[in-house]
């Protein structure tokens, strides 16, 4: 009797990779800057990923994050910034979450050592960075792991966008180098998959699509590129630019790689289903799934386990700090002199003691009514935890930077008719939208000056005087105060716009303070308990 015929081919296999990205302090469905349910939120993707698990089974599940958890809102900001000791609560709940490895984002390394190593001691899964080494070699966080899961042997390499050094001040990361993503990739891609001769390699990045920062050494944003230049990747997960994409690129070997993005807040999660036949040949479809108002029994238990944390922060943001006299409104700020943009510029004068404020919206359409000022009503018009830097710059230098923000925020007019701000109409949301990066509108205080509208980018701009009357001289030198981002490069305001070389960035700074700006605006609303922001009415648009 003849043996049955055995195949030597291997069965089939079938794995979900699940990804989150740029949660930036989105834990809980609650929105403690509103006081109100929001969309998003870690709560959800929990509740999303659980379901996903019992559907396909643990083994054959992954999660992976793309970066900056630790960093913004309200939660974020205590957890790292107020309550500094013990285990850090957003680490045991990426613990609860199941996370396999995250990659490192610049506004992780920006909430400081302190709380980052408090994170990672609770968090129970990898940071990675193959990018980033210490000054001898050595690297702070791993360049990549190994995961067997779904009869796979997954390797999951870690980059971190290099412009971070160019936004954070030189004691957060003092310490670093960091490598250009392309060519950090073409090295540890090949020596990965020749070493751990892995069944998929996923390029793990906190890294944008294309464009953002460049530099003669690297890149900020390089997904795309990256998918066409290096060989030997299966799947890259991507974060770092807010944006939620599903794409496909060839590669150099002909082979198509996918490319997914989670967006930010927890509003969306990606899933990339992977497949290897009997042959071994991978392949990868990508799904991007919405999570705004997602909800199981999943998602009230990660609340009630996490009872505490939520409770101190809500005490901690329902701190009464001073009485607002006047509504503050975002979007002014986008068509004049604003109380919004008065009350942040008084500030930075009054803490820097320089000659002239630079500074830019943080969001587009926050709104404030007179009332009780809270702590949580710091977060609603301050995002971002930039300290405050001093730096010098010429009259001509500062008039350059004006003009790139307002060629970037407003239109060339000719008649009433034509439209002043430069935006589109969103599909998506039948809203407007701006066409560029909203936080690079930058404003000045402490000088006098004209927006003309009609005349052509590069030319609009008119200084009239100094504020307190003195001539206004292109040649002299000021003191000017401005975030932390700016004056390290962010935005390319103080590179393509002023024309100050990459080079030359750090000599000109003075000093920057030891705490971020929102602590000095707590301290500024405290110390003055009324808040009656006076009107800088220091600039205007001059139209046909």
């Amino acid at each position: 009797m003849a043996k049955p015929q055995t195949s030597n081919l291997k069965p089939q296999k079938k794995l979900h990779v699940f990804f989150t990205t740029d949660i930036h302090g989105s834990y809980f469905t609650y929105d403690f800057r509103t006081g109100i349910e929001g969309e998003g939120g870690l709560q959800r993707a929990y509740a999303f990923v659980s379901e996903q698990r019992k559907r396909y089974g643990e083994d054959a599940v992954m999660l992976l994050d793309g970066g900056d958890i630790i960093q913004g809102g309200p939660e974020a900001y205590f957890f790292n910034h107020v309550q500094t000791e013990g285990p850090h609560p957003v680490g045991a709940m990426c613990r609860m979450m199941g996370y396999d490895a995250g990659a490192v984002g610049n506004h992780d390394i920006e909430s400081g050592s302190h709380a980052l190593n408090r994170f990672l001691a609770s968090s129970g899964y990898p940071l990675l960075a193959a990018n980033i080494t210490y000054h001898n070699g050595k690297h702070p966080f791993p360049p990549y792991t190994v995961i067997e899961r779904g009869g796979m042997k997954v390797a999951v390499v870690g980059f971190s966008t290099p412009a971070t050094k160019r936004w954070l001040p030189e004691e957060l990361c003092r310490d670093y180098e960091f490598q250009d993503i392309l060519l950090s990739a073409q090295e540890w891609v090949g020596r990965v998959r020749q070493k751990e001769q892995p069944d998929l390699l996923v390029a793990l990045l906190h890294s944008g699509w294309q464009g953002g920062l460049h530099h003669p050494k690297w890149k900020e944003n390089v997904t795309r590129q990256l998918a066409k230049t290096v060989p030997g990747i299966d799947l890259i997960l991507f974060g770092h630019d807010h944006f939620s994409r599903s794409k496909t690129v060839v590669n150099p070997e002909g082979k198509l790689v996918t490319c997914l993005n989670a967006g930010c807040y927890g509003y969306d999660i990606v899933e990339a289903v992977v497949e290897q036949d009997e042959k071994g040949k991978i392949t990868v479809n990508g799904v991007v799934h919405d999570l705004r108002n997602y909800g199981n029994p999943e998602a009230d238990r990660f609340r009630r386990l996490f009872d505490e944390p939520f409770c101190q922060v809500q005490v901690y943001t329902s701190e009464i700090i001073g009485t607002l006299t006047t509504r503050l409104d975002i979007s002014h700020a986008f068509l004049g002199p604003s109380l919004y943009m008065s009350l942040i510029h008084s500030l930075q004068l009054s803490v820097s003691h320089a000659d002239i404020s630079i500074c830019s919206p943080y969001s587009m359409d926050q709104v404030l009514q007179p009332g009780p000022f809270t702590v949580a009503d710091l977060f609603t018009i301050y995002w971002f935890e930039d300290r405050l830097y001093t730096i010098r710059m010429t009259g001509r230098e500062i008039k350059n930077l004006l003009e790139r923000s307002y060629a970037l925020w407003t239109n060339t007019i000719n008649s009433p008719d034509d439209q002043l701000l430069n935006t589109y109409l969103d599909p998506h949301t039948g809203k407007p939208q701006f066409k560029n990066l909203f936080f690079c509108f930058d404003t000045a205080a402490g000088i006098d000056y004209e927006v003309d509208v009609t005349r052509q980018p590069g030319e609009k701009i008119r200084i009239l005087r100094l504020s307190d009357g003195c001539p206004y001289d292109m040649e002299k030198t000021y003191t000017v105060a401005t975030i932390a981002h700016r004056a390290n490069g962010g935005g390319q305001m103080l590179t393509v716009g002023a024309g100050i070389t990459e080079e030359e960035l750090s000599s000109r700074v003075v000093g920057y303070t030891p705490y971020d700006v929102r602590h000095y605006l707590q301290l500024f609303i405290e110390e003055k308990r009324i808040v009656n922001v006076p009107l800088i009415n220091n600039w205007k648009f001059l139209l046909p």
